[in-house]
């Protein structure tokens, strides 16, 4: 096997959507953030008459039936380069499925840029990816942030911050992305706009909003954003707060976040 990979996650810093487009995609406006949480990924690959892909770890969050983002992402690196190769990945799998962290995105890169790195075929990663899904252009940037518009791929570098966060993901909310974003298209009155960045966290939660905090089961956690100055990473059901050590005191988080993992986090900046 290859040496360790690190496919980290991303947080957004305020997300607004648009109305749904013709081509059934929402226009969006965001700010990522790569953040220390990462999946370990290893690689072993061997030239073969044809492209075949088996991986180790996915066991645990993969549906029955349903092909992992990552093979689907060797199969087209294979398609399009002419490339035939026997893959096997081995996943430590560290970032909570469907939890708005990007870590399927995230682990869909490191492999395109682990096949490239191997092929070096010159290949337009940023195209292979945009197939892929809309956080994975991000992913392959190499940025450690970035402005997202379109449905993502529009990347503009932003200054990154450095500073610790803490993760909430609770155990009892699970966001389907496809039904989430059918509930903002029930909206009236859409605000699509977004504030200029700043390095400034502490302005963060007065300053960037995210629209999927409106939807249910989401707007039950408001009271609790209010009071700990959670943000919602992507669709949710994860959000994120700046670390304060007087307002998360051990007893605190045990006593407020009975039914949430919580993780320490770093954004990253280098």
């Amino acid at each position: 096997m290859s040496n360790c990979y690190k496919a980290y996650a991303k947080v957004n810093v305020g997300l607004k959507v648009g109305q749904k487009e013709k081509d059934g995609f929402h226009g969006i406006k965001t700010y990522f953030h790569l953040i220390s949480l990462s999946d370990d990924l290893y690689f072993d690959i061997q030239d073969n008459l044809k492209t075949t892909v088996s991986i180790v770890g996915n066991e645990s969050y993969l549906e029955k039936g349903k092909i992992d983002l990552m093979e689907k992402a060797a199969l087209l690196y294979s398609k399009v380069t002419s490339k035939t190769f026997a893959l096997s990945i081995k996943i430590d799998k560290k970032i909570p499925n469907g939890a708005g962290l990007g870590g399927g995105s995230s682990d869909c890169a490191v492999v395109l840029r682990f096949l490239e790195e191997h092929y070096s075929t010159n290949v337009d990663l940023f195209a292979l990816a945009l197939q892929l899904g809309s956080d994975v252009p991000f992913f392959v940037s190499q940025l450690f942030a970035a402005k997202g518009e379109g449905r993502g791929q529009i990347l503009t570098p932003i200054t990154p911050v450095k500073a610790k966060a803490l993760l909430f993901i609770p155990e009892n909310i699970k966001i389907v992305t496809a039904s989430a974003y059918e509930s903002l298209d029930k909206r009236k009155n859409i605000d699509f706009s977004l504030s200029s960045w700043t390095t400034d966290t502490e302005s963060w939660f007065s300053t960037y909003s995210n629209d999927f905090l409106s939807i249910q089961p989401l707007t039950e956690c408001k009271e609790k954003c209010e009071t700990f100055r959670l943000m919602l990473s992507g669709s949710g059901a994860c959000y994120f707060a700046l670390y304060n050590e007087k307002l998360f005191s051990p007893k605190l988080l045990a006593e407020e976040f009975k039914s949430t993992k919580i993780i320490g986090i770093n954004f990253l900046n280098r």
